[in-house]
């Protein structure tokens, strides 16, 4: 049933111009791929899914806390930024608007500093709100590692993301098969197409999020 739970269909779908903040630090170490991006493996490995059921029900647990005391805060706050036709999104586990976000985690060893594998994460959290960011280290007593901003990580981070994205639109078929299934067009985009030369851009950055939409220019 946990396993079943954690695997569910949350209604996301894959678009092939937008990823996950989190997709970022995947795609540098080569786990994701383009043949690869709309396909979804389940989580079945049991360290895994016991790291994961942890982790969410101490956040579950967080929130009963935060929302009991009146905090002031937003649970799973969604994020966009958006530039050229390309966009990044994420979710903050919990943002105090105007103060700071605190992302939360639960690994499997104690932390010693804050891992590079969540870098790219509270980066895009902090270019979208602008605030200071926190890892929050599962379990008790929850210890929160700051993360510092880093301009070069955020313009490698847009490059690629773009240029990922741009590998994606390549493998899929043109616009006017309106009627290829999903199963068809993920043998499609499986198949091997060899180099795909890179053409990132400048152009002006959108962030929006659920409760304001706003654009800025960014050095690119």
């Amino acid at each position: 049933m946990i396993c079943k739970y954690v695997n569910r269909d949350t209604g996301h779908k894959r678009e092939y111009n937008r990823i996950y903040a989190t997709d970022i630090f995947k795609i540098k170490k080569g786990y994701l791929k383009p043949k690869d991006f709309f396909t979804k493996e389940p989580i079945e490995d049991n360290t895994a899914l016991n790291l994961i059921t942890k982790g969410i029900a101490m956040e579950d647990f967080l929130l009963k806390v935060f929302t009991e005391l009146k905090a002031p805060i937003k649970h799973h706050h969604k994020l966009e930024y958006t530039f050229e036709d390309v966009t990044i999104s994420g979710e903050i586990d919990f943002l105090f608007p105007d103060k700071m976000v605190i992302e939360t985690k639960f690994p499997k060893e104690p932390l010693t500093e804050l891992p590079e594998r969540y870098k790219d994460q509270c980066e895009f959290y902090h270019r979208v709100t602008g605030l200071p960011v926190y890892l929050g280290e599962f379990p008790y007593p929850m210890k929160l590692w700051p993360y510092i901003p880093d301009d070069t990580r955020w313009e490698e981070d847009k490059k690629i993301a773009y240029d990922f994205c741009k590998k994606v639109e390549k493998l899929i078929p043109a616009k006017t098969s309106t009627e290829t299934s999903t199963e068809r067009l993920i043998e499609l985009i499986r198949a091997d197409t060899g180099p795909i030369f890179n053409t990132y851009p400048s152009n002006v950055g959108i962030i929006s999020t659920n409760t304001r939409r706003r654009s800025h220019r960014w050095p690119i």
